[in-house]
């Protein structure tokens, strides 16, 4: 797969509510962070459990791709999310994540806020 398809089966998988597939969409070694460099996730299985702890019970959450960019091994996107539940009902919000996929598994995905 393409790197813009490994995303599109992330998103999906998101959307899905399935942390199984989220975390396959990875690589073993992955990693997660934010925008000032803390990594909130590293390697698949805690990739698996951090998904895992909100998407269950997130019913109606959902992403959806507002504008993308693909270069390279890069894709880049703003992705509007709506029904996310926390502790408690998170608004609506807009992010730029920024994922890196190689040999079809995203090796890293940094969130921008």
């Amino acid at each position: 797969m393409d790197p813009v398809q490994v995303v599109e089966e992330f998103i999906e998988a998101f959307n899905a509510r399935d942390a199984d597939r989220v975390a396959g969409c990875f690589r073993t070694d992955a990693i997660m962070q934010n925008d000032a460099g803390t990594v909130f996730a590293r390697g698949q299985e805690a990739i698996r459990t951090h998904f895992g702890a909100f998407l269950p019970q997130s019913p109606n959450v959902h992403a959806e791709i507002l504008t993308r960019i693909h270069v390279g091994a890069w894709v880049v996107q703003e992705e509007h999310t709506t029904g996310l539940v926390l502790a408690e009902p998170v608004p609506d919000f807009s992010i730029i994540s920024a994922y890196r996929v190689e040999d079809g598994r995203i090796t890293k995905c940094i969130g921008l806020q």
